[in-house]
């Protein structure tokens, strides 16, 4: 299966990126890896009619519900119509900073399911939750709303929220030992191996995503600040396409 690299560009970017990120990516080693742009909702239409953007068209949010008085949302089935293939859901800034509830989240999950976009569900714990042990529990809890749902492909991003932006990243001990957990936990609620991917999220950038893409488990990365410079962000792609990454675990 393909690495997988997903731009998060959150409130970020412009038309003129959309060019540049455009011009840096082409090249072949996309024949080895997939990549993804997650825009803000005004650009997707630009993103997903340019006629050299390589990347795949995502989004960065969706409603919990199909439509109604809901001023300011946007529904699955019109990110449907822009051509959108991935979207996130459950990123922590808007967990803590929009209060979005699991039971909220489990509500777009399913919308997007609906239209068959594939979803990216983040997870992560606090610095307090992994210091007091309890990170298992919080990333169970996040889990559970894949439970007793029919699988279909989705996308988990394991993003320690105390590694977003800060330049942190955990051990590969760490990372291994979460993604695992995450794999045992998802394949017990019933996704085939083939239907999931696991990603790592968490100041990755140009300078350490070879060695993040070498870790076992690691099927790619959620790219934040990286991915808002291009020649960044090509080189990150390039590093996913290259077909002897696993020579960097040695």
């Amino acid at each position: 299966m393909k690495k997988l690299i997903i731009a998060n560009w959150k409130m970020n970017g412009s038309l003129r990126l959309l060019d540049e990120i455009a011009a840096a990516t082409q090249g072949q080693f996309f024949a080895n890896a997939e990549a993804v742009v997650c825009t803000p909702a005004p650009y997707l239409h630009a993103l997903g009619q340019h006629k050299s953007f390589t990347p795949k068209t995502g989004a960065q949010n969706c409603a919990s519900t199909a439509n109604g008085a809901h001023t300011g949302e946007i529904s699955a089935a019109m990110l449907a119509e822009f051509g959108v293939s991935y979207c996130l859901i459950g990123h922590s800034e808007r967990r803590q900073s929009q209060l979005e509830t699991n039971a909220m989240i489990g509500g777009k999950l399913q919308q997007l399911k609906d239209h068959s976009i594939i979803p990216v569900l983040c997870i992560g714990e606090t610095q307090a939750e992994r210091d007091h042990a309890t990170w298992c529990a919080v990333l169970g809890e996040q889990l559970a709303i894949l439970a007793n749902q029919n699988p279909t492909p989705i996308v988990i991003a394991y993003e320690p929220i105390w590694a977003i932006g800060t330049g942190r990243i955990p051990t590969p001990d760490d990372i291994y030992e979460a993604l695992a957990f995450i794999r045992t936990c998802v394949t017990t609620m019933g996704y085939p191996a083939g239907y999931l991917r696991i990603l790592y999220g968490g100041s990755a950038n140009a300078e350490n995503a070879a060695r993040l893409l070498s870790l076992a488990s690691v099927d790619g990365l959620l790219v934040g600040g990286a991915s808002l410079n291009p020649s960044q962000f090509a080189q990150i792609v390039a590093n996913a396409g290259d077909t002897n990454w696993r020579t960097m675990r040695a």
